[in-house]
């Protein structure tokens, strides 16, 4: 796989219980003037799952650390359910908002 990176959002990859951030110090997209962009390359595996994140979801989590929250909450999946993977994700988001986000 190759990712080509421009903005700060995070991708994750999960490998079972072993998760890997991506990210880039970037600033967004639109803030870019070189159009430098970070360029990584991943060998996947069968059962590994690729899950990108808009900037919005990390920066609201309301954590310290939320990059570390993410991937908290990536380990402790226990589907390899794409749409299950989905809902967990949001479901475990939104518990970490509390009252401040309902679910949609």
């Amino acid at each position: 796989m190759r990712i080509y990176k421009i903005g700060a959002s995070a991708t994750f990859i999960k490998r079972g219980s072993q998760i890997e951030c991506i990210t880039g110090d970037d600033p967004p997209v639109g803030v870019l003037e070189n159009g430098y962009s970070l360029r990584i390359r991943r060998k996947l595996e069968n059962g590994d799952f690729v899950i990108m994140v808009s900037d919005g979801v990390l920066d609201h989590l309301h954590v310290k650390d939320a990059r570390e929250a993410m991937t908290d909450i990536l380990r402790s999946l226990d589907t390899k359910n794409p749409d299950q993977m989905a809902k967990q994700i949001l479901e475990r988001i939104c518990s970490l908002q509390g009252d401040r986000q309902k679910m949609i």
